[in-house]
């Protein structure tokens, strides 16, 4: 995926016309035509790489209707608060970390 994205990238800066008979939207139009036909595969990629987070997520989570709607603190800080009728939520036990310092 890395790959594709790169490539995509190199094709996009290189430098406008470098003849005086291509137009900058001719270009354009290439650089359009060809994302259309490489985006697919790369939103798929994209899936693929970031489903195991997605699913993690989706289990510590558990149903979104079990949560209050987001609301900001003066401060700035965002709050999602869990309903007080929500079931009590499944406890996820953290991964051993390796070796810890202890500082």
């Amino acid at each position: 995926m890395k790959t594709r994205i790169a490539i995509l990238c190199a094709i996009a800066l290189q430098s406008f016309p470098a003849t005086a008979e291509e137009k900058p939207a001719d270009r354009l139009m290439e650089l359009l035509e060809l994302f259309s036909k490489e985006a697919p595969a790369i939103l798929e990629d994209m899936i693929e790489e970031f489903a195991p987070t997605m699913e993690a997520l989706r289990d510590q989570i558990g149903d979104l209707n079990y949560y209050e709607t987001p609301e900001v603190l003066p401060n700035g800080d965002i709050i999602i608060r869990r309903k007080p009728d929500a079931p009590e939520p499944k406890l996820i036990k953290p991964t051993p970390e390796k070796e810890q310092i202890e500082l």
